[in-house]
């Protein structure tokens, strides 16, 4: 390859690029066609013969009729029923009746008498010619474009039938084949510069519009549902395939023009300069326009398209993944994007620029590998198993379709953590018995949910208290709001959607028995939450069934609703100790009104959600169990420590995946939900401590007590765990220096102290950040319990550096006693992210902490900046705390 690797995903270059998507060259390269390999043999002409058969028996005139005369439109609803998701994947059609759509949930058939099509739309379209489309409109306003939803079925059906027209060519050379796909080809070539823009959106008045040049709409344009749906797919490999054919001679004689000039300048140039009139090209659909672009500029023989799709990969790359790999948006999302993104590393490998050519970006491209030039591709492919429960299954955190497999089934469940995008997984157990509690801290930059702070716990093969993920029914709101997630909810309202990033307070994931992380979410509520955090511990010591304890701080506001629902996927049943009695109607406060959802895009406040509900109140501690109908003996014990004076809410709430993609089902589908609701003076501070057991079989704790604190701070939580066979004490003090507490006869020196006893005997112990744990004949002790220091300089091997690591002044142990442990780096705006260690070393004066991952910073002075997404940079020192642990190493 004869260029400078360094360049690849300059945004100088890309933007420079970007600036001559509208020209049209005079001459364009010499092309030997196919440029792409269709991978077909002899084997597969049958197949193929009989996939066009269909296309093959229509008269020519009947082929080109159903070329839709103008742009269509993907969002139609039934104006006939309440099924469905109404507006997405409501309509079916069908080649034989190809004239109508029909309820794929009512039956009923449009063009329709009941809803006749009586209201029309004019534009002008980019011709200068005026355009008129029917459509039928109810009393509500809603608009159904019948007739451009038959359109879209019919481009749909005719680009399947034009590629494997000039696939079945390539493969048997009949002439016949390559005629209809040339026909077809033409005949979207001849329409397309008369189509109009549309704007369209689900549950929005859709708009043939006059809108002839840039700037257009995203959610709309002339060939698919939005922008990024512009540039054909499959059609440029069609007409790969059958330009050598005859054929496209023949029909340019019979219709008097250049057939392929019009392909390929009315048609593949034009989607890809309407393209380019948009400046931000870092979306999760971007991969879907740059591969056909490629293909388009191979074939016609335009290298700089590919020159930009070369360079967008590194930007898109660089830009919008976070430094672990992630994605910026959802699991979900993340697959798509990455996917698209090897789909064009496929497009682009082993091209070559014609000889003698040289890019506007000074480079010429001989047989390209430019996965070589991305080693930090490999880490986004597979970032998101991090997060995967033990069948593979993708904790469907944010708009994450919940049950789509991605991960490999795990042997284990161990500790794993994504530092860059906000998320957590403790994990212990092998086999059926992996149990995982996962805590979500991430901002939201698109398809987010509400959800800071978050807690999912999966065990035994079942999500046991479950995130909902991504719903397209009129109950999406309900899995984007705060309110539906296990959580802590401010007076009521939703967390902020703006620079609400989380931050990583401690994670502590290689104690024998123990681990734990920390996260706080205070820019959820920016202007309510004086204090916001989270401390999930996992308790597996001896190897026993594990628990997990729940410790959630919060000051602000006047009302904390501590809220926690239980799987989605099951019926459960919900069991509480605490004294409830019926309670008429909903959570919604007075004068406060329930509207029903319309669509996906409708808002509404979710306690209007929470049906039959039973209340009481709980002064002491108490307890309640969620457990499965089909499975009585699996289950999920939640013990709750005193809140004086606290409500317990017991109710059901929408569980919408069993629903599926139909909202008529929704009502069907129901889960149990709590709510722990505490009122007072603002700012109200309360801490919520919580055990959760999952079991089967039966449940080991049999109590949870909450210990009386003899000294220390009224933020100390001291617990002690009975179980059937052992006694676990907890205790934890505030996040500050030399915090110091004795409950139970446990002196904690530290932030937590864990002791696991048998009788009178101790089992297990370890100190967390602390100097000092004493129980009886046991003393823990540490010279340091926490290690700090400041950073003074990064260094990267992307960047030539010998290693990824910080270097600062501060003297820590030499070697591998770090390895494995977590530093929390505090950056110069406040915000906190992790970064596994490796090994210190010292070198010239300095020490050297090697990571065990890129960290994606770039240190200059007293300026950070982010390399990778959101690329910030930050004004500041760059301070890092490593927490000190100690360890019982045997009985004393």
């Amino acid at each position: 390859m004869f260029h400078d690797a360094r360049r690849f995903g300059s945004a100088a270059v890309l933007v420079a690029i970007l600036s001559l998507g509208a020209l049209v060259m005079a001459q364009p390269f010499k092309v030997k066609h196919p440029t792409h390999d269709p991978k077909l043999t002899q084997a597969d002409a049958s197949r193929l013969e009989k996939a066009v058969q269909r296309v093959l028996v229509m008269s020519e005139e009947d082929l080109l009729a159903l070329v839709p005369v103008q742009t269509a439109i993907h969002f139609c609803g039934c104006p006939n029923c309440d099924a469905g998701m109404q507006e997405s994947n409501q309509l079916t059609w069908t080649i034989d009746r190809s004239r109508e759509v029909k309820c794929q949930f009512c039956g009923h058939v449009y063009p329709s008498e009941k809803y006749p099509m009586d209201k029309t739309q004019t534009a002008t379209n980019p011709r200068g010619e005026k355009v008129t489309v029917r459509y039928y409109l109810d009393k509500e306003g809603n608009d159904y474009f019948f007739e451009g939803a038959t359109w879209r079925f019919q481009k749909i059906w005719l680009v399947t039938q034009c590629h494997n027209l000039a696939r079945a060519y390539h493969v048997t050379r009949r002439p016949e084949y390559a005629r209809r796909a040339a026909l077809i080809l033409n005949r979207f070539a001849e329409l397309y510069p008369g189509y109009c823009v549309v704007k369209q959106w689900p549950f929005r008045r859709r708009e043939y519009t006059s809108i002839n040049k840039p700037p257009y709409p995203s959610s709309g344009g002339k060939w698919g549902r939005w922008c990024h749906d512009e540039i054909p797919r499959t059609l440029p490999l069609a007409y790969d395939l059958i330009y050598e054919s005859e054929e496209l001679d023949k029909l340019s004689k019979e219709r008097g023009v250049d057939v392929r000039k019009r392909i390929e300048d009315d048609f593949f140039r034009a989607t890809v300069t309407y393209m380019f009139s948009f400046k931000d090209h870092g979306s999760n659909m971007a991969p879907s326009y740059a591969a056909p672009m490629i293909q388009i500029g191979r074939c016609i023989g335009e290298p700089e398209y590919v020159h930009w799709a070369y360079h967008w990969v590194g930007q898109i790359l660089n830009t919008r993944f976070f430094y672990d790999g992630m994605w910026c948006e959802a699991p979900s999302y993340h697959y798509q994007t990455v996917g698209g993104i090897q789909r064009v590393l496929d497009e682009l490998k082993g091209y070559s620029d014609p000889p003698g050519y040289t890019g506007k970006d000074g480079l010429h491209f001989e047989d390209l590998d430019p996965e070589k030039e991305v080693p930090f591709l490999r880490k986004c492919l597979t970032a998101p198993e991090a997060i995967a429960y033990p069948g593979g299954l993708i904790c469907p955190v944010h708009d994450t379709w919940a049950g789509s497999k991605r991960g490999p089934k795990r042997k284990e469940s161990t500790c794993a953590i994504l530092p860059g995008y906000g998320h957590a997984v403790l994990g212990a157990g092998k086999g059926d018995g992996q149990i995982q509690a996962h805590l979500h801290f991430s901002g939201s930059y698109g398809h987010t949910h509400m959800d800071n702070l978050n807690l999912a716990l999966f065990a035994y093969g079942r999500e046991m208290l479950c995130d909902i993920g991504y719903s397209h029914t009129r109950m999406r709101h309900w899995t984007i709001c705060t309110i539906g997630h296990n959580l802590v909810a401010i007076d009521r309202k939703d967390q902020s959607q703006k620079e609400s990033d989380g931050d990583l307070l401690m994670y502590v994931p290689n104690l024998p028995g123990l681990a734990v992380v920390e996260a706080s979410g205070e820019r959820g509520y920016p202007d309510l939450a004086q204090v916001y955090r989270r401390m999930v511990m996992l308790v597996s010591a001896e190897g026993a069934a594990p628990y997990a304890v729940d410790i959630f701080h919060v000051k602000g506001g006047q009302t904390h609703d501590w809220l926690l629902h239980g799987a989605a996927d099951n019926d459960q049943t919900l069991d509480c100790t605490v004294n409830l009695a019926p309670r008429e109607g909903t959570l919604l406060e007075p004068g406060e009104t329930w509207e029903e959802p319309r669509g996906e895009s409708s808002h509404f406040i979710p306690y209007g959600l929470m049906r039959n509900v039973r209340a009481g109140r709980a002064d002491g501690g108490w307890s309640a169990a969620f457990r499965y109908k089909d499975d009585p003996d699996l289950g999920c014990r939640v013990h709750m420590l005193a809140n004086p004076g606290a409500e317990v809410f017991a109710c059901e709430t929408p569980s919408i995946r069993r629903a599926g993609s139909d909202d008529s089902k929704l009502p069907n589908y129901m889960m149990p939900q709590l709510v722990v609701r505490r009122r007072g003076d603002a700012p109200l501070e309360t801490i919520f401590v919580s055990v959760v057991e999952p079991y089967r079989g039966a449940p080991r704790i049999t109590r949870v007590e909450g210990l009386k604190i003899e000294s220390g701070s009224p933020l100390t939580v001291a617990i002690r765990v009975h179980m059937t066979d052992r006694t676990d004490t907890i205790l934890v003090n505030p996040d500050v220096p030399d915090a110091t507490c004795m409950a139970g006869g446990v002196l904690l020196q530290g932030r937590i102290g864990f002791l696991a006893c048998r009788g009178d005997k101790i089992a297990a112990a370890c100190l967390v950040a602390g100097s000092r744990l004493k129980s009886g004949q046991l003393e823990l002790t540490a010279q340091t319990p926490v290690l700090t220091g400041v950073i003074e300089s990064a260094m990267r091997k992307v960047d030539g550096a010998d290693a990824d690591a910080f270097v600062t002044a501060a003297d820590l142990p030499e070697g591998k006693d770090l390895h494995g442990s977590w530093m929390i780096v505090t950056h110069g705006n406040g915000y906190r992210h992790g970064y596994g260690i490796d090994r210190i070393e010292k070198r010239n004066g300095k020490t050297i902490i090697h990571l065990l991952d890129d960290h994606g910073l770039r240190m200059n002075g007293d300026e950070t900046t982010e390399a990778y997404f959101p690329r910030r940079t930050i004004k500041g020192k760059n301070q890092f705390v490593i927490n000190g642990v100690a360890i019982m190493k045997s009985a004393p």
